[in-house]
C-alpha cells in the first residue's frame, strides 16, 4: 500500500491505500461494482479507498468487487464528495478509462450540468 491524502470538500484524510477509486458511477472495469451506491446524478463522486490490509486479505477482498460485497470489508471505506484531490508523498500514475492521465496530484471536480441531450423533432 501506498501512503495517500485524499481531500474531500475540505476534510483531509490521510490513509496508506491498496487502491483508491473516484466515480459517479457504480461500475469501472470489466464490470466491477467498485462504488454499490453511486447515483449518476447526486452531483457527487463516490470514492472508494481499499486501505493497508495485507496481501492475503487484498486477494480476498478484490473478487468482491464484482457483486459490491467489498465494501461490508474493514479494509474498505467509501465516502462521497463534490470536490475530491488525490496526492501522495511518491509518484503514483493516474487512469481514467483505463487511459493513463498522468502523475499524482489529481483534482476531481462535479461539473454542473454538462451533458446535453439531443432529441429529433
Amino acid at each position: 500500500p501506498r501512503e495517500m491524502h485524499i481531500e474531500l470538500d475540505g476534510r483531509m484524510v490521510d490513509t496508506k491505500a491498496w487502491l483508491v477509486a473516484v466515480g459517479n458511477g457504480r461500475f469501472f472495469g470489466g464490470g466491477m461494482m467498485i462504488a454499490p451506491a453511486a447515483e449518476v446524478d447526486d452531483r457527487l463522486f463516490d470514492v472508494c479507498v481499499i486501505g493497508a490490509t495485507s496481501k492475503l486479505e487484498l486477494l480476498k477482498v478484490l473478487p468482491k468487487v464484482f457483486k459490491g460485497d467489498h465494501v461490508h470489508h474493514q479494509a474498505v471505506k467509501c465516502y462521497r464528495a463534490s470536490y475530491v484531490k488525490l496526492s501522495s508523498n511518491s509518484p503514483m500514475v493516474t487512469q481514467a478509462d483505463g487511459e493513463i492521465l498522468g502523475t499524482l496530484p489529481r483534482e476531481f471536480i462535479i461539473a454542473e450540468q454538462r451533458i446535453k441531450v439531443l432529441l429529433p423533432r
